[in-house]
């Protein structure tokens, strides 16, 4: 699985990708067993195509900024470059929130990596809460911060935040249980792997009869609640396209324009109003996202 970027972007477990000015290109890369004796099953490639004035990151929001403050924390990870030698940086951003206190960052003293992988670490004192004013979205934000100016590439795995000033052996989550934490923020009816707006994908499509233009029969009971009324997409299941559903009358199927979406909740996918262009009495289908993000 690859992709290119010029902005932010999200990736695997909800880490953003950010080539700054620049542009990369994100891959997962899977393992052999031949590699290591018990490896992760994938990690990340982070290769900067095009030269940034700024330093390239990735970044996770962990939610609410209070969580943490005044907390010592050891962030650490395995990470390793392309070619030659060269040096990464963490920061540990406590941003408070929109039209909150100003932000304040921490940032690690250099980092020396290699064409091996090799465990880094830094541990951090966050400050407390003492004369802050919390706005929304509040939250910390852990950086993995690349070198600028430079075309190059970098791996990172086993990527690790926890209490005290001590790395660790990695603890590797339940499938299961991290991937309801990260429905929490974002979720699809698409199958795990397949990317919203892919083509001919009917497996999981959300489907009713077409009895007028409000759907209520699309209404999907979202399986986790969310940390906030999400910004939904929908797709038709056929040619991918976002704010369409697909329309099934026996013959000459189509793409129908969805009008408005109402009575979205944490819960809900809400109801869709749908042009009135639909064949009555037929069969219609989609595929939504549904994003709660930082």
């Amino acid at each position: 699985q690859t992709f290119s970027i010029t902005s932010a972007k999200y990736t695997a477990d909800r880490w953003s990708a950010n080539p700054d000015d620049g542009a990369a290109t994100i891959t997962r890369q899977d393992y052999t067993p031949a590699t290591e004796a018990s490896p992760p099953s994938s990690f990340l490639r982070f290769q900067q195509t095009g030269a940034a004035t700024g330093q390239p990151v990735l970044a996770q929001k962990i939610e609410d900024v209070r969580q943490l403050s005044g907390r010592e924390i050891t962030v650490s990870a395995d990470v390793r470059i392309g070619a030659g030698t060269d040096v990464v940086q963490f920061a540990v951003v406590q941003d408070f929130g929109q039209g909150g206190s100003g932000a304040v960052t921490q940032v690690s003293a250099d980092l020396d990596i290699d064409t091996n992988f090799g465990r880094v670490s830094s541990t951090f004192t966050l400050g407390n809460m003492a004369s802050k004013t919390l706005g929304a979205r509040h939250h910390t934000r852990v950086e993995l911060r690349m070198p600028s100016g430079k075309i190059y590439s970098v791996d990172w795995k086993d990527v690790q935040v926890e209490l005290g000033n001590v790395a660790t052996t990695v603890d590797l989550p339940d499938f299961g249980l991290e991937l309801m934490r990260c429905m929490r923020y974002y979720q699809k009816s698409y199958d795990p792997g397949v990317y919203a707006g892919d083509t001919n994908v009917l497996n999981g499509a959300i489907s009713t009869h077409e009895s007028g233009s409000v759907k209520e029969g699309m209404q999907t009971i979202l399986p986790v609640p969310m940390r906030a009324i999400p910004t939904l997409f929908w797709y038709s299941p056929i040619s991918g396209v976002q704010s369409q559903v697909r329309n099934y009358p026996g013959s000459g199927d189509v793409d129908v324009s969805i009008i408005s979406v109402a009575r979205t909740s944490q819960r809900s996918t809400g109801i869709l109003t749908i042009d009135a262009a639909a064949v009555l009495d037929s069969p219609i289908a989609a595929h939504y996202t549904a994003n709660a993000e930082l």
